[in-house]
Formats: structure tokens, C-alpha cells, sequence
């Protein structure tokens, strides 16, 4: 087994759930229950992640099956049982980006009901501009958004339109997604499409360490 798989363990998963009120990731949870309705739920933030002192936001499109409560983890989590999050957590180790550097979301954080390989439609994309305003008030340290597919870019520019004051102060990175259908294509794409991967992850990584020598944040720069 994948060491990127551990929300099938059971005691690991529920450390992860005890653990949601603690202070860097409280404001999260409180968000997610917040916004959540028995129609629309959404997932939390697994609290392995940075939370309040992450610097990098993590963007994909929407919740995928894993981190369904009822099938999978409840979380937004590297540790799901997935490709997705698999891929993630590889590349991360790649670069030398500490989890707790992150903070993952969705441009719609809600999960898509009966149709998780359904991307967001723009009004979705749109009810997710408000989510995604509230969840960087509670992370000031964010300095850089790595965007990652078409959908999560779509939104991205949807939250700028309406919010360039926040906007502008975050460095956006966009490139692909890490889920197993951004890889149906041909063998020399695949590689060109995993190398531009690696580079944003590398781009990631040698700004956080600009920031380690030159002071506590990546905002701005």
C-alpha cells in the first residue's frame, strides 16, 4: 500500500477528526459546518494540513468520491484512498513541500450530488467565489494558489473579478489537475502534462524557501 493511503486506516482517521478543533484548523471546520446542509454538504479539511499558518493554497474543482463521508474520509486529504490525492502527495514529497505548508479547497466545495465526474457549472462556479473569500480571511498567510485544471482556473478568475484586492495579492500558478482523467491522452502528453506538474511544484518550493531566508510569508511576492 501507497504510503499516501493512510485515511484507510481507521485509528488514522479518527486522529484526524479529533483533531479538527485544535486552534490551526478550528476556523475551518467551523466554516465547513457553516456552509454545509444535509443537501449540500461538503468535506472537511483533514488537520494534517496547515490551516491558519499554510501558505499555499491548494485549488481543484470540486470534492471528489473519496472524501464522501459515507464512502470514503469526510476530508479534503493527501492520505485519501485515491489517484487524485496519491499524485498529490508524490509530487509534494518530490519537491520538498512540508503538507503543512497547504491548504486544499474546491472552486465548488460542495459535493456534486450523483455525479462526482461532473465539472461545476459556472453558476456553481460562481456560489463558490463567497466560500473561497472566507476561507483566505482565515488564512493570511497565503502567498501563492497553485491552480490546478481548467475548472479550478475558471474559478479563480471568477474570484478575482469580484475580489481583486484579495486577489492581487496572491501569486497564481496554474496547471493541471492531479485526478486520473487529466492523464487519458497520449504517452508524450501524459509526460508533458506531469512534467508541468513538477515544474509548478518546484516553482512552489523555491518560493517558500525565498520567503524561509527573507521573512514569514510568500504574499506578494
Amino acid at each position: 500500500m501507497s504510503f499516501y493511503r493512510r485515511m484507510s486506516d481507521r485509528h488514522f482517521r479518527d486522529q484526524q477528526y479529533s483533531r479538527l478543533r485544535e486552534p490551526h484548523i478550528a476556523p475551518f471546520t467551523e466554516l465547513v459546518e457553516e456552509l454545509s446542509t444535509a443537501q449540500r454538504p461538503m468535506p472537511f479539511i483533514a488537520p494534517l494540513y496547515g490551516g491558519t499558518e499554510a501558505r499555499v493554497l491548494s485549488l481543484l474543482a470540486s470534492p471528489g468520491p473519496s472524501t464522501r463521508a459515507h464512502s470514503g474520509s469526510g476530508m479534503l486529504c493527501v492520505e485519501n484512498v485515491d489517484a487524485t490525492a496519491e499524485r498529490m502527495g508524490h509530487l509534494l514529497a518530490e519537491a520538498h513541500i512540508p503538507i503543512g505548508e497547504l491548504l486544499p479547497w474546491n472552486a465548488y466545495p460542495w459535493y456534486i450530488p450523483g455525479a462526482e465526474d461532473r465539472p461545476p457549472t459556472a453558476a456553481e462556479l460562481e456560489a463558490g467565489v463567497e466560500p473561497l473569500r472566507r476561507l483566505l480571511a482565515l488564512a493570511p498567510r497565503i502567498g501563492v494558489a497553485v491552480l490546478h485544471g481548467g475548472v479550478a482556473q475558471n474559478g479563480w478568475r471568477k474570484f478575482r473579478n469580484r475580489h481583486p484586492g484579495v486577489a492581487r495579492k496572491i501569486r497564481a500558478l496554474p496547471t493541471y489537475s492531479t485526478a486520473d482523467r487529466t492523464f487519458v491522452c497520449t504517452a508524450d502528453e501524459r509526460q508533458r502534462r506531469m512534467d508541468d506538474l513538477r515544474s509548478t511544484f518546484a516553482q512552489v518550493a523555491a518560493m517558500l524557501n525565498t520567503a524561509d531566508a527573507t521573512g514569514p510569508s510568500v504574499r506578494g511576492s
